[in-house]
C-alpha cells in the first residue's frame, strides 16, 4: 500500500467492494485476524501467488 504496509489476502472471496463503475472506491478485506478497510487508490501494487503461496517469478522452471 502507499504506506508501505503489505497484506496477504489468502482467499479472494474475502474482499468486498462495489463493482459498479463510478461508485465508491472503498474496499474491505478479511484475512486471518486482520480486517482491512481502505480505497483502491491506496494500493501501490499487487502480486498474484500460485500454488502454496509461491510467487510466479520464483518458480524453479524460470517461467513467469
Amino acid at each position: 500500500m502507499d504506506s508501505g504496509e503489505t497484506a496477504m489476502i489468502e482467499h479472494p472471496e474475502n474482499v468486498a467492494f462495489d463493482p459498479r463503475p463510478g461508485q465508491a472506491t472503498d474496499f474491505y478485506a478479511f484475512t486471518g485476524g486482520l480486517r482491512i478497510f481502505s480505497t483502491f487508490e491506496s494500493i501501490s501494487g499487487l502480486t498474484t501467488l500460485i500454488g502454496n503461496g509461491v510467487h510466479p517469478e520464483s518458480t524453479s522452471n524460470g517461467t513467469t
